[in-house]
This record gives structure tokens, sequence and C-alpha cells, in this order.
């Protein structure tokens, strides 16, 4: 793959990160969405993240982005994938596998319109994985749209697993649209997990770097977990569906 990239980073319950090379069509070839689930933006400052910090130097960030509320795993990973919040995807719970109350909208698959469906509807052709550590993710992926996806093995025992399947997957397949999708540093780091209301568990950081990104500006204006999908649909240059609320950040962009 081309160094040609977006770093993408944003937390919810999680953090997420993009890697991205230059399309015609497009901002972008290739995205890498990287995600940390339960990581709270309070923490960044202090934080002995040299590469992380890198790519917030090198690219756009904010440490000001929002979780839907409950700020817990399956209704957040569903917000970022799904560019809606729980009242229109119906996820409402830390372990949603279906919905708890009716989607408002379902694709072709049966379930509420996904980025990866988006994409793979545009460019059948396109290579589109999934890689994660905690199995709840597959559930909200729409994996009928992925063209490969995988759990890595227990982080407590094999750390590193997941970090080597997502370099062997971009090696050998160059995906189009790539969401490697971390357990850890679950809860929130505050003790008593997450879920709830505070800033700690609802503030999460989004950083994105990239040969069309602006660099080294943080940006204040408001951001919600939803506005990831649609961040990315933006990059691939995709019209996003009616029923999804989300918005690009274009403040981010060259």
């Amino acid at each position: 793959m081309k160094k040609l990239t977006f770093t993408l980073l944003i937390t919810l319950a999680a953090a997420c990160l993009f890697s991205v090379p230059c399309n015609a069509k497009g901002k972008a070839k290739h995205v890498v969405f990287i995600g940390l689930d339960g990581w709270g933006a309070y923490s960044v400052p202090k934080a002995e993240i040299p590469h992380i910090k890198q790519l917030m130097a090198n690219g756009s960030y904010t440490l000001e982005k929002r979780t839907v509320l409950p700020s817990s795993s399956a209704v957040n990973w569903a917000s970022m994938f799904m560019g809606a919040g729980p009242e229109l995807h119906g996820y409402t719970q830390w372990g949603s596998k279906t919905p708890e109350l009716p989607s408002r909208v379902l694709n072709q698959h049966g379930i509420f319109p996904t980025i990866f469906q988006l994409l793979c509807d545009a460019r059948p052709e396109a290579e589109i994985g999934c890689l994660y550590e905690w199995d709840g993710i597959k559930y909200l992926t729409d994996t009928l749209s992925l063209s490969h996806h995988a759990q890595a093995p227990d982080y407590n025992k094999h750390p590193e697993a997941l970090c080597g399947m997502a370099e062997k997957y971009i090696k050998e397949k160059h995906p189009t649209l790539l969401a490697v999708c971390f357990d850890n540093p679950d809860h929130g780091d505050i003790e008593k997990g997450h879920g709830g209301k505070t800033m700690q568990e609802m503030q999460t950081p989004f950083i994105i770097s990239g040969k069309n990104i602006k660099k080294g500006g943080e940006f204040h204006e408001s951001m919600m977990q939803y506005d990831v999908a649609s961040t990315i649909a933006h990059i691939f240059g995709l019209k996003q569906p009616q029923v999804w609320i989300g918005r690009p950040m274009l403040q981010v962009f060259k």
C-alpha cells in the first residue's frame, strides 16, 4: 500500500484510527479505521503515546467527541458504523446483538445501513474487512457486506495478535476499508466501568491524519459518535442514506 494515508483516531467507548491513500473519485483509496474501546479523552494530554501524538501533530483531532447514551460498547460501535444514534438504529445496550428497538430502516441484509454496506454497494469489487477482539463487534457490522472478518484470540494471553492479523491482512489484501477494533482500554480507566453520564466516559478522542488532512489542528466543532460513518463516507465520495444523521467533519480536510 502506498504511503498516502489518512489516520483517524476516535473514541467512544472506543477510539478509531483511519489510514487512507488518495483516489481521483474520492479523497482516499484506502481507509484503516482503528477503534479502542473505552478510551477517555481526559487521559490523552498526560499519556505516553508518542505514535498517537505524532498522528495528532501530522493531522487534525478533537478531544471533545461525544458518545451516544448509554456510553457503553455495542450502542456506540453501532452508532459509529451506522451513522445514526440508538433512536434510529435500535441498538441500546452494552452487549446488543440485535436491536432492542425496531430499526427505522433495514437494508437488503436485514440490518440498519452501515458504512460497510454503503461501500460494498458502491464498489462491489472492494476488499472490506473487520478484525476485532470483542465478539460483539460482528453483530454490528453487517457481515454480508464484508469480504473478511475475524476475531483475535484472548488479548490477555495474546496481546499482539490483533496487530499481527491486521498487518498480515493489509499486506496481503490491500483492503479498501478495514476496521480494527480493540477491546482495550475498556472501561474508560475510571475504576467504575463505562456506560454512565460523566464526561470521563462520554468525551472521547478523534484523530485523523493523511495526505489531504490539515496538519497540527485541534478542532472544537461539535462531533458525535455517528459522525464517524459520515466522515468515512465523505472520504470515499459515497452518498449517505437519508436515515443517517451523521455529518462529515469537513473542517479536517484541505
